[in-house]
């Protein structure tokens, strides 16, 4: 079934209202106006900074100034683009503009999206220039060329995107509570209060929460217990982490008595009596409260009056004055920085857990070895213990603990407790034996959308609040709950020999057959207990272990380490253990893997010589820079997008391209193949674009279908947008699976991912590739598809001894271009295109924000029904096109009505006139939305490369090539 990559958030007006909902990871949520549109929000790292709002436009590609146009944007409610612009502390842009050196060359002007003018005079000493539109300059709309008879001369323009910015707080409506001063908010129900909300952030894990007193005297306690839980009455709710410093949003919805938290579906009921009457609500948490709303709209903030009253409540608070409260202080070990329960960091539940971030030096890296074993093994472990766990991983599944401890010696056998990730799914099983000899197994799940193989810490932890048990990864949580016929118990490790008075805790790994090597020194009493003769489950953590309490105690690696050498060997050999102090760090090297996890090179763990590390640059769709080690980027540190020679899908003589020779590596294996492209929208018939034997991709109904299909069995089909010039991404990876079930893969484009089962993929991928190009016609409006990247990738595998065996990338695009450049036919090179293809937008392979919008025609008042930005009033459109459509049909039948009442009228030799249609031919093909397919203006170059009978690929990467620099200056250039 499709699935998107990423949780779509709800709805709001801004970004600033993300934030105080509790969203603080940047990327792309949806702004509410007459429809939603999803774009990217920047949010602080710390509380009182500026949320930003970014806004693309279709000026992201370069477009020649001829007529009179108007713009269009990601945001197309022309009202919610004016608010942004008018409700922010600040909006900027850079607008591109290159001359063509013509002879009659003329100015332009544009008017931005708050009215304001600016001429741009053609210049003789600059034809390229970057102005910097700032306030109410920023958002050009429309485009105004100089009244002249050369309009084909004039410049060509393209637009950064368009960034306003907020302050996140108003200081006069902002209310600071420190509960051991007596600090809080009472708000006394009037009859016609429907609704209390207000945004809170706090460090507190442990703390009342809200007292809501009832008309019949009865007094409902919400409490927060540790950082995770809300109890309404002793009932528990898990939540997700509120006490993170961040701010988060409470509604509570009268008379339905709901509470609400942040974007949560589910309501938490305060009372089960649907005839309660609230009469007041004490705020009573202790931290900052801020955007106070009655009704939704009515904002409460503080002066220097304790008590305000309206027509909806009485409003009463008490502000110690002067106060400032510290939260989570960036200059020193915080709570914050945790990321888990309080109880699981400290054993103490009266005392408040402080953190510092992981540190990479102190770890252990653990990594896999078929001669060796990776884990931290302790005894010091009793049922129902709380685990915390820091790690950072390169691997797409891994082990992060099993526990294994002595349950009611009435029933005898073991309590198993394990934690593993599968991509990007993290999930927790308890298991209990019975009296009957079965087990009753209790488990839950957590998804992170961006998995865990990245540069991230992670932290996982298990706990327990009365009876229920709990699992938080980061600042999510689930709770454990029966599973009747758990279909994972084959992915649960379990012992060969039951254990007595003893327990076992491993983190990161278990004993599982391997080859003949130094880990046969184990104790014939470790391997009775725990090794598994059948096959490896989850498999080990492949990455560094930070840190690591249980019960609340943080245990000292090395120590734990030292002591295994001698518990569970017969003699202390180090050699038996692929584990190194200190975790290898990409930044060390000064390789920057930007957000990708940071990878081990085959001989890391080599005693003669040291080898530099590496990036999944695959993550990001790319490869690594052969010059700096770091992942190649196909935008500058301005965010221009860099040109690189891309190879075109459409022709006017198509004939079929073949390739042959891609380079591979026969000792690694391949998991991953990723291609970016547009595509043409010539074709109205499917029709094959790229054919790999195992692979083809095809294209139909104007480059609105795209079908992929995978070993001549398997379809997916796949809907576009034609009209949005962004390039698309393609990704086939072969899925991470535990032991030996089914093999999966991944088919993905831009954000819609599937899963198929399938094991033959990529052993049958091959090393040829067939471009068949979809035929052109000379002067249309379409567009001709390019091939902007195509690569794959490789991991270990794990049997091979050789050197080729390591994770790298390979860009078969270089080499693809080298052979058609280097083939000697004219035909080939005239599929290698240095003009601008498409625009490259990461948020549409993993959000799927709005298109770009187009340049259409002028409308100043953004009322034609046609507007790049669509209309003011767009309810009185529909209305009115409501009530012509009802008039036409009536017309209709009048007119039918007297027709047949003429036709039964004798005619008395009279002929009837003939009914006469006057009109044209309309062709119902596929237009762009665009005019034509631009091609960019730059400085002449070739792409050249010398010939040899043996080919070898280019080893300079384009995008940091010379020639690939986008033909601009820099405002500091000019």
């Amino acid at each position: 079934m499709p699935q998107g990559l990423y949780k779509q958030s709800r709805a709001y007006r801004s970004c600033r209202d993300h934030y105080l909902q509790g969203a603080f990871r940047d990327g792309a949520y949806a702004l509410q106006g007459d429809e939603s549109f999803l774009v990217n929000c920047e949010f602080p790292k710390e509380s009182g900074g500026l949320v930003t709002t970014v806004v693309e436009s279709a000026l992201a590609k370069w477009h020649l100034v001829t007529a009179n146009q108007t713009v269009g944007y990601q945001i197309r409610d022309r009202e919610l683009l004016e608010d942004l612009v008018d409700e922010s502390d600040s909006c900027e842009q850079t607008l591109y503009i290159q001359w063509q050196g013509l002879e009659h060359e003329t100015s332009f002007s544009i008017e931005s999206i708050s009215g304001t003018q600016r001429f741009f005079e053609t210049s003789l000493v600059h034809k390229q220039l970057a102005a910097n539109l700032v306030g109410l300059e920023a958002g050009v709309l429309h485009l105004f060329p100089d009244d002249s008879p050369h309009a084909n001369q004039s410049a060509f323009i393209r637009a950064s995107p368009l960034r306003c910015s907020q302050h996140v707080l108003d200081q006069t409506c902002l209310f600071t509570f420190n509960k051991e001063d007596s600090d809080g908010l009472t708000v006394s129900f009037f009859q016609n209060l429907t609704s209390l909300e207000f945004s809170f952030r706090s460090d507190r894990p442990t703390m009342p929460f809200l007292r809501v007193r009832l008309a019949s005297k009865q007094i409902v306690n919400i409490d927060l217990i540790d950082g995770y839980l809300l109890t309404v009455n002793h009932l528990i709710h898990p939540i997700k982490l509120l006490s993170d410093g961040h701010w988060h949003r409470f509604r509570l919805l009268y008379p339905q008595m709901d509470v609400y938290i942040d974007d949560a579906k589910t309501a938490i009921k305060i009372t089960s009596d649907s005839e309660a009457k609230i009469d007041s609500v004490d705020v009573a948490l202790s931290g900052e409260v801020t955007e106070l709303l009655l009704n939704g709209d009515r904002l409460i903030c503080a002066d220097d009056n304790t008590t305000r009253t309206s027509h909806l409540a009485d409003i009463s608070y008490k502000l110690t004055p002067n106060l400032i409260l510290d939260i989570c202080p960036a200059y020193e070990d915080n709570f914050c920085n945790c990321k888990a329960p309080n109880s699981a960091i400290v054993g103490d539940p009266y005392a408040k857990a402080q953190c510092r971030k992981g540190s990479l030096e102190e770890g252990y890296h653990l990594t896999r070895d078929p001669r060796a074993i990776s884990f931290f093994y302790t005894e010091n472990y009793q049922t129902y213990d709380t685990v915390s766990v820091l790690f950072k991983t390169y691997a797409d599944t891994g082990l992060l603990l099993f526990g294994a401890s002595g349950a009611d010696p009435f029933i005898g056998g073991v309590v198993r407790t394990q934690v593993y990730f599968k991509n990007n799914v993290m999930t927790a099983v308890i298991c209990h034996p019975k009296s009957d000899g079965s087990e009753k197994c209790r488990a839950c799940s957590i998804l992170e959308p961006k998995g865990f193989r990245t540069s991230d810490w992670n932290r996982v932890s298990l706990f327990h609040y009365k009876d229920y048990h709990y699992l938080t990864v980061n600042e999510n949580i689930c709770q454990l709950t029966p599973e009747e016929g758990f279909s994972f118990l084959i992915e649960i490790y379990k012992l060969n020999k039951p254990l007595k008075e003893q327990s076992a805790l491993f983190v990161g790994g278990t004993l599982y057959a391997k080859n003949s090597g130094p880990w046969e020194a184990a104790t014939r009493e470790f391997k009775d207990h725990f090794w598994e003769h059948t096959r490896e489950k989850p498999q080990s953590l492949e990455g560094c272990i930070g840190e690591i309490r249980v019960g609340g105690v943080k245990l000292n690696l090395d120590d734990l380490f030292e002591k295994q050498l001698y518990s569970i060997m017969t003699e202390p050999k180090r050699e038996a253990f692929s584990m190194k102090k200190g975790c290898i760090s990409c930044s060390a090297s000064h390789i920057d893997c930007h957000g990708t996890a940071c990878l081990p090179s085959p001989s890391v763990f080599s005693k003669s010589k040291q080898y530099t590390p590496t990036c999944a640059c695959e993550d990001l769709y790319t490869v690594t820079d052969p010059t700096t080690g770091s992942c190649r980027q196909a935008h500058n540190a301005a965010g221009d997008q860099l040109l690189s020679p891309a190879i075109l899908l459409s022709s006017l003589d198509p004939n079929p391209v073949s390739v042959t020779g891609l380079p591979i590596n026969r000792r690694a294996t391949m998991y991953r193949f990723w291609t970016i492209l547009t595509f043409p929208s010539g074709a109205k018939e499917l029709q094959a674009l790229v054919d790999f034997n195992s692979l083809v991709i095809s294209v139909g109904d104007y480059g609105r279908a795209v079908v992929v299909e995978i070993d001549g069995v398997i379809q997916e089909r796949f809907n576009v947008d034609p009209s949005d010039e962004r390039a698309h991404l393609i990704s086939i990876k072969r899925r991470a699976t535990v032991g030996t079930g089914f093999r999966w893969v991944t088919v993905q484009l831009d954000n819609d991912v599937r899963h198929i089962q399938n094991d033959e993929f990529f052993d049958l991928l091959g090393d040829k590739i067939t471009i068949h190009p979809v035929a052109g016609t000379p002067g249309a409006e379409t567009r001709p598809g390019c091939i902007m990247d195509m690569g794959v990738a490789y991991e270990f595998n794990e049997p091979s001894a050789y050197r080729e065996n390591q994770q790298f990338q390979i860009d078969w695009k270089e080499y693809i271009l080298y052979q058609l450049h280097n083939s000697g036919s004219d035909y080939y090179k005239s599929l290698v295109s240095l003009s601008e293809c498409g625009v490259r937008d990461p948020s549409l392979w993993t959000s799927g924000t709005e298109p770009f919008g187009i340049v259409g025609d002028y409308d100043p008042k953004g009322v034609a029904w046609t507007s790049p930005l669509g209309t003011k009033n767009s309810w009185w459109w529909m209305i009115a096109a409501a009530v012509a459509i009802f008039f036409s049909l009536m017309l209709c039948f009048c007119c039918l009505f007297c027709l047949c009442s003429r036709s039964t009228r004798k005619t008395h030799g009279r002929k009837s006139p003939k009914a006469q249609t006057n009109g044209k031919l309309v062709e119902n093909g596929y237009h762009s939305d665009r005019s034509t397919f631009l091609d960019t203006p730059e400085p002449s170059r070739d792409y050249l490369l010398t010939e040899s009978p043996r080919i070898e690929a280019p080893k300079s990467p384009s995008g940091t090539s010379k020639a690939s620099k986008a033909p601009l200056v820099r405002p500091e250039d000019v």
